[in-house]
């Protein structure tokens, strides 16, 4: 796993670079958004629960790009078996990560 805290210079060039053109890996993005916001240590861990989850789909559908359609399927599966809270932050979670990916990195928010 990269500590993202500890990147300086031209690390962040290459992760940025890396994020943009979509070669680091869902699981390092992920971390990278969770070491970077500023999150009560609850929410941390409750977006980590979250995004594992998004992971975890994408993964089971052979997803490696998502997509807004990807995401709205993923909305669509998690409605009618989950709670609405628990629909309701784990969604959340996702597009907090696709809000930090638009702002940080220039990357297309598939959430909206």
């Amino acid at each position: 796993m990269i500590d993202f805290k500890a990147l300086k210079g031209k690390e962040i060039g290459d992760m940025k670079e890396m994020i943009t053109n979509r070669s680091a890996s869902l699981d390092d993005v992920m971390n990278a958004f969770l070491s970077c916001a500023e999150l009560k240590s609850t929410t941390r861990a409750t977006y980590k629960r979250s995004l594992r989850v998004f992971s975890e789909y994408l993964r089971s559908k052979g997803i490696e790009t998502p997509t807004k359609d990807d995401f709205k399927e993923f909305k669509s599966q998690l409605t009618g078996k989950l709670k609405p809270t628990t629909v309701y932050n784990y969604l959340a979670s996702v597009k907090s990560l696709y809000r930090w990916l638009s702002n940080e990195w220039n990357v297309d928010d598939i959430t909206y």
